[in-house]
């Protein structure tokens, strides 16, 4: 619920859990690539460049791209 009301637009994820090792529990979150909008986390938007997630404002070029076709696909 923490995590849903803090994505903008509001999509669904998936979440995985299990047990790794003794004492060890893991929980992962799929959240699915942006379409027409970024996805934002607490009104920031982010980008995923290589392994690494890192602040959509920083990627001016790609920013430009995801709105882009957000406008074509209205």
């Amino acid at each position: 619920m923490w995590l849903s009301l803090r994505l903008s637009p509001k999509i669904d994820f998936e979440v995985y859990e299990f047990d790794y090792c003794e004492g060890k529990h893991i929980s992962m979150y799929r959240i699915p690539a942006a379409v027409n909008v970024p996805v934002e986390f607490s009104n920031v938007s982010y980008i995923r460049v290589g392994s690494l997630t890192k602040k959509l404002s920083m990627f001016k070029d790609k920013e430009a791209k995801i709105w882009k076709r957000a406008v074509v696909n209205l």
